[in-house]
């Protein structure tokens, strides 16, 4: 296995927290830190740490404030006159404004007491005085080569000559698939998850295999869920989310599907989800992970590499749309138990897009709607609704939100 070196070129992702445990900044969720080993371009405790690791190995190091951003200095807080900051400058305490000195160079002062004619400004940089504890996991070395962009080209030129995505999803052949596990974690929300499972078992395929995991639920008991599932499973102890989707990624390892397809029992999907996600993976030469579903913010241009024929290659996913094939989730599985807990603080989600390094493939529309708990995933729903749904899911949801919030009692027609 090949180690990091002076002057070679990484991708680090990282957690920094300070000593009360606080999460100060994580590269998870977001591009991975790049550097060259010796450039001076971050903390030199950092780049020292890096030396000698493997891709995937993790290291915990601490960073004492002297190491670091050095010393909390008073001398650094100084009172200005209001007439020294432009009378278009909005002043509050928590502004941070962007100071030239002398020498041609920029400080970050921090205005920390406003008066009717002074501001106090503080320039001490944020973490000074503070001791660093750091996660860093080794994502890879030299990783802009010709092969990995030749890859990337050669990709891109298949999808564009490969028509749009509607033709794919409608002519899918009808035989000689590979088998798919479909894994959902249960608890509670009683009226969404019985919605969610029958409509997700009517439209699966013979080929797929449904799979109930029960997080020890208080509403309902395993004799509830039994029509829902061609298997539902108990578990013993009550798991939470992040620690039951691991825990899934290993027990497929255990069968002999080919495919596994993690999602969530508060959606509905659209009754091609299955001929949808097996497209999309052909679509990307079979080597990129599909997900099926958009917000706007998985829209945003700064995660889309490429938007075109109904697809689209995507830095990130959602985590209640993944689909795995055997090596992805090897690969996933090996770096959850190099890292054990140290990631805990982030979601699993990020965790594993971060842990495969690769793009996402998806559809230029949502193949599902999630409705989270009570029917809103949170206080602003309509940000985090699905984007660009597809007709099917569209002429449901206003039906779906009334069953689920007004608690009215009707047939939803699927």
């Amino acid at each position: 296995m090949v180690k990091v070196r002076i002057g070679d070129t990484v991708k680090v992702h990282f957690i920094c927290k300070l000593r009360d445990n606080t999460l100060y900044e994580t590269s998870f969720g977001d591009e991975p830190l790049q550097f060259t080993i010796g450039n001076g371009q971050i903390l030199q405790a950092l780049e020292q740490a890096v030396i000698g690791m493997e891709p995937g190995e993790l290291k915990r190091i601490s960073v004492p404030a002297h190491e670091a951003y050095g010393p909390y200095r008073e001398e650094l807080i100084y009172a200005v006159s209001r007439d020294q900051i432009p009378k278009d400058t909005h002043i509050v305490v928590g502004t941070q404004l962007h100071m030239q000195r002398k020498d041609g160079g920029t400080d970050i002062a921090t205005v920390i007491n406003v008066s009717d004619s002074s501001v106090s400004l503080d320039v001490n940089h944020s973490l000074a005085g503070k001791d660093l504890f750091f996660d860093i996991q080794l994502v890879d070395i030299a990783p802009f080569n010709s092969e990995n962009a030749d890859d990337y080209n050669k990709l891109i030129n298949s999808l564009r000559s490969k028509g749009h995505l509607d033709e794919a999803v409608n002519s899918f052949p009808k035989t000689s698939h590979a088998s798919i596990l479909i894994s959902v974690p249960v608890f509670n929300r009683k009226r969404i998850t019985k919605l969610s499972l029958a409509q997700t078992k009517r439209y699966k395929t013979s080929y797929c295999h449904l799979q109930i995991y029960n997080d020890q639920s208080t509403e309902y008991d395993n004799y509830f869920l039994v029509p829902y599932a061609d298997e539902v499973i108990q578990l013993p102890n009550k798991m939470g989310i992040h620690n039951l989707r691991c825990y899934q990624f290993k027990k497929f390892l255990e069968t002999d599907f080919n495919f596994i397809y993690m999602t969530d029992n508060d959606v509905i999907h659209a009754p091609q989800y299955v001929h949808a996600l097996e497209a999309l993976y052909e679509m990307g030469n079979r080597k990129l992970p599909v997900c099926l579903y958009h917000t706007e913010f998985y829209y945003h241009e700064s995660h889309i590499l490429y938007n075109g024929n109904g697809i689209m290659i995507k830095k990130i996913a959602h985590g209640v749309s993944m689909f795995y094939d055997r090596k992805m989730v090897e690969k996933i599985v090996s770096m959850l138990d190099k890292v054990g807990n140290a990631h805990d603080a982030i979601s699993w989600d990020l965790r594993v897009i971060s842990y495969l390094d690769l793009p996402w493939i998806t559809p230029g529309t949502s193949y599902l709607e999630h409705y989270g708990a009570g029917g809103i995933h949170n206080d602003d729903y309509e940000r985090n609704r699905a984007a660009n749904p597809t007709q099917y899911l569209k002429e449901r949801r206003e039906s779906i939100l009334k069953y689920l919030m007004q608690r009215i009692d009707f047939q939803i027609d699927f």
